[in-house]
């Protein structure tokens, strides 16, 4: 009977099983809508939500098992959320998670480096080179073509287009 009561326990215990913003994922929007998946969330007390420790419980709202709240305009960088709150369940009494996200609204700066003056490029597919921000992903198309790579940890890269 005891078996069949921590089971039951555990496999109804309220537990965090999603949450976005990804942890350190780059958002390209300055408002997003934080979600954050909890299976079991009715069973919650004592809820409490920051986001950049400002507590923002009175704005998070409920659908089936996810609680959610829209963020309002954020400046650029680092953002953290956190969720704390208090089970029923005997072997989770506690349920909390922080995860960190970063706005960056703002296109890198590119430098390409270009071909020598009067030169021809005959290469296919064309290399290109240059540099961005750091670990910043980088795309060139031309018609139909398209590449894209990551910039190194200087902000160079180079590519075949």
């Amino acid at each position: 009977m005891v078996a069949v009561f921590v089971a039951f326990e555990f496999l109804t215990a309220p537990r965090i099983s999603a949450v976005t913003p990804s942890p350190g994922s780059y958002e390209s929007r300055d408002s997003v809508v934080v979600t954050i998946d909890v299976p079991g969330a009715q069973h919650l007390h004592g809820l409490t939500v920051r986001l950049d420790g400002h507590d923002v419980t009175l704005s998070v709202r409920s659908a089936a098992h996810r609680l959610y709240f829209p963020t309002g305009h954020l400046s650029q960088g680092s953002h953290t959320v956190s969720l704390t709150a208090r089970t029923s369940d005997v072997l989770r009494p506690r349920l909390s998670k922080s995860w960190r996200f970063a706005v960056d609204t703002v296109a890198p700066k590119i430098t390409v480096h270009a071909a020598r003056a009067g030169s021809v490029v005959t290469a296919s597919p064309v290399p290109l080179s240059g540099t961005s921000e750091p670990g910043a992903t980088v795309v060139a198309t031309a018609g139909t073509h398209r590449a894209q790579v990551r910039a190194g940890a200087d902000g160079s890269f180079s590519l075949r287009l």
